[in-house]
């Protein structure tokens, strides 16, 4: 442990050690992708009827209530008994190609679009008698699962280099109607945060409800805005349904939701099943948005570029979320094992900008 002043701030270097590649430091990062396999063979095995109360009279309500129980209390409480870490593969001097770290994503692709046609197909199916409490507690646990979980596993991909592993990011932003989101936050996120370009980036003292249509509308406008550059670098027609991106944005979901309406035979209410879940996705994912870069802004240097990333961009924040409060060591990093593990260290959110170091404030 060493302290390390940036900007007239103090920070403590941890640098954290190296992530363990072995099978023991794997095996964390399966976990997830398990819990929604035994669920998927459950609805393989048992088709619509999974979605009905049981003989224990557990419905989709009930399921509902026990996932937030376990994601918004017991979760919280178990991450602040397991120890910290502080380790981040971004620092890690091996790569990560080997398929301990990479078949889960790759699994959970399969799974999620499987389970989101066998819940849609479920809950759209005219011969079932589901109460809208019971449907939209289905469209909450899909929201939650696949906004959560899926979009979190579509940025792990989307960073990889392999063209695989890309169709597959993009595989789980189509089923939840957010394909756009990608390009922007590798082209414009990345290039524009903390800074007032970037719609992904909450300002200080925003609330979530002034955040959200803002970010809504303005990623899809620089999607657009990066789309329209590259065509016209290009020599492309902006106009033309094959070269333009984000035509493809709206058009891929579109061809999904029919082809969802064609195998589960629900109608037009399994289109707008797909998209109450896609927006609820989206929703979810906006959250978390707001939530790792809440307040962080880069000074304007007098070149009129942005200063670097650095540390002193990170600062603590609290959030209220459902009566529960929870505390960010800093917006974009926060050092809980199991939280962790069940998102792929997102929370090691700047691991990348900030090397070599792993940095927490004192």
């Amino acid at each position: 442990m060493q302290e390390v002043s940036v900007k007239g701030e103090k920070f403590t270097k941890t640098n954290g050690g190296y992530t363990d590649l072995t099978w023991t430091g794997a095996v964390e990062y399966w976990m997830v992708m398990m819990i929604r396999s035994i669920e998927s063979y459950g609805m393989y095995t048992l088709g619509d009827k999974y979605f009905f109360k049981n003989d224990r009279g557990l419905g989709m309500y009930h399921r509902l209530k026990a996932l937030c129980w376990a994601a918004f209390a017991l979760l919280p409480m178990l991450d602040l008994i397991v120890p910290e870490d502080w380790s981040n593969p971004q620092n890690s001097k091996h790569k990560l190609h080997d398929l301990k770290f990479r078949f889960p994503l790759y699994w959970w692709t399969v799974m999620e679009l499987y389970t989101t046609v066998r819940c849609i197909g479920a809950i759209s199916n005219p011969k079932n008698s589901f109460s809208k409490v019971e449907i939209a507690s289905a469209l909450a646990m899909l929201s939650f699962f696949n906004g959560g979980i899926g979009i979190n596993t579509s940025h792990e991909l989307l960073h990889k280099n392999s063209i695989f592993e890309k169709v597959l990011g993009y595989a789980l932003l189509m089923n939840v109607n957010y394909i756009h989101w990608g390009e922007e936050h590798l082209t414009g996120h990345h290039r524009n945060v903390a800074t007032p370009g970037d719609p992904a980036t909450s300002r200080l003292n925003e609330t979530f409800y002034q955040f959200f249509p803002r970010t809504l509308y303005g990623s899809w406008k620089s999607a657009l805005s990066i789309e329209l550059n590259r065509l016209n670098m290009n020599s492309q027609s902006a106009w033309s349904p094959i070269h333009n991106r984000i035509m493809w944005c709206a058009m891929v979901p579109m061809m999904w939701a029919g082809f969802i309406l064609k195998v589960t035979g629900g109608g037009l209410k399994a289109v707008q099943y797909f998209y109450i879940q896609g927006f609820g996705s989206a929703t979810l994912l906006e959250l978390v948005n707001y939530i790792e870069h809440y307040g962080l802004a880069r000074e304007k240097l007098a070149n009129g570029d942005f200063e670097p990333v650095n540390p002193t961009h990170c600062k603590y924040s609290f959030v209220w979320i459902i009566l529960i409060v929870e505390f960010e060591y800093v917006a974009w990093n926060a050092p809980h094992r199991l939280s962790n593990s069940l998102l792929y260290k997102l929370q090691r959110h700047s691991g990348k900008q900030l090397e070599p170091y792993i940095l927490s404030p004192i």
